[in-house]
């Protein structure tokens, strides 16, 4: 199981390029992977982030507030990670 840190790096990447498929490309990661993070992560949470549609992914109210404050969080660690 992955860390929620990078459950959340997912989360954000579905979110910023609005589907699965693209993401787990882009992530270099199967798209089961990406589904099964995403789906760990809105349990954990007890809500559902992203409506999925044959077409496209969006975001739920809950998931905008998530997205919106876990982007920064994960940038942060990501110069962290960089300085040290």
């Amino acid at each position: 199981m992955a860390g929620q840190i990078e459950r959340i790096r997912i989360f954000i990447r579905v979110a910023e390029l609005g589907s699965f498929a693209r993401a787990s490309r882009d992530l270099g990661v199967s798209r089961s992977i990406v589904t099964r993070y995403v789906s760990e992560l809105e349990d954990e949470l007890g809500v559902q982030l992203l409506v999925r549609t044959t077409r496209k992914v969006s975001l739920t109210v809950a998931g905008q507030i998530y997205l919106d404050r876990t982007r920064s969080v994960v940038e942060e660690l990501d110069r962290a990670r960089e300085l040290v």
